[in-house]
């Protein structure tokens, strides 16, 4: 007994220094402590940064829950505000163009159809020269690569072959034929996904659907003359022609989408234009 109290006395001896120095190491952290709250009050963050930083740096282990409630939450409010009127306006305005196209290009006797093209683009890029100009200013000139010129070029002359059969088509079959063919891209955009394998979401369908009802519905031709004028084998050629604007169209789609993300869509428009009012 008095040998183990000897012993642990002894290592209670030889533990005093150890304990002294953590009291001075807690004694310096408190007014290491004490002196950054001091600081904090008179307006230095340093140290509450410090401490956000670090607490920021830990990865909760509920990072999913914390990124619906935050930030999925914040996404879904946004999205139920849906887009401001401006967009509505600029789509209606899309709609009016479009659908009042055909019927504009079709009163222009005794024009070839290219040139009825021809004066639509440079009509196009000369109203969009001033917005280009600034888009330019803004964003520099786009830093494509040459995988990337070669998809604007695919793509601008995709548009000029678009438009040039579905002008051209007019000349030979009627104004429904004409538009009921030419936008049927959204039809051979889905068949073309179920062709490679891609799943097409029922609402992709349904919308598809929907869309070229409307088109056949809206553009049933009244015009009996017309009808009869058409009623030949010529208008089974013009028919072939708006489907393959239809189809160039697609390309047209296709290649834009990969090019968009690299310029403005001010700045693409312009040059698809340009470029294709030389074409």
């Amino acid at each position: 007994h008095r040998k183990h109290m000897s012993s642990i006395s002894e290592m209670i001896h030889n533990l005093e220094p150890v304990r002294e120095e953590f009291e001075e190491t807690g004694r310096a952290l408190g007014r290491n402590f004490r002196g950054r709250l001091e600081s904090m009050d008179r307006g230095d963050t340093g140290f509450f940064d410090m401490s956000v930083t670090r607490s920021l740096s830990i990865l909760p282990d509920d990072l999913d829950e914390l990124a619906e409630e935050v930030g999925v939450f914040l996404t879904e409010q946004a999205a139920a505000a849906g887009p401001p009127p401006l967009q509505y306006l600029a789509l209606f305005s899309a709609v009016v163009a479009v659908s009042s196209n055909s019927t504009a290009l079709h009163l222009l006797d005794g024009v070839q159809a290219p040139l009825k093209l021809y004066w639509r683009m440079t009509a196009s890029y000369c109203a969009l020269l001033p917005f280009a100009m600034l888009s330019l200013q803004k964003d520099g000139f786009p830093k494509l690569k040459l995988s990337g010129w070669v998809t604007f070029g695919a793509a601008v002359t995709a548009y000029s072959i678009h438009g040039t059969l579905f002008v051209t088509a007019l000349d030979y079959t009627t104004i429904g034929n004409t538009v009921i063919y030419a936008n049927s891209q959204a039809l051979l955009l889905i068949i073309g996904k179920a062709c490679i394998g891609e799943s097409v979401h029922w609402m992709e369908a349904l919308g598809v659907v929907v869309a070229f009802t409307g088109a056949i519905m809206c553009s049933v031709d009244s015009e009996g003359s017309s009808q009869e004028k058409h009623a030949s084998t010529f208008a089974v050629f013009g028919d072939f022609l708006a489907l393959g604007s239809a189809v160039t169209g697609v390309i047209y789609l296709t290649c834009a989408k990969t090019v968009r993300s690299e310029m403005s869509v001010i700045l693409f428009m312009f040059s698809v234009m340009f470029f294709g009012s030389f074409i």
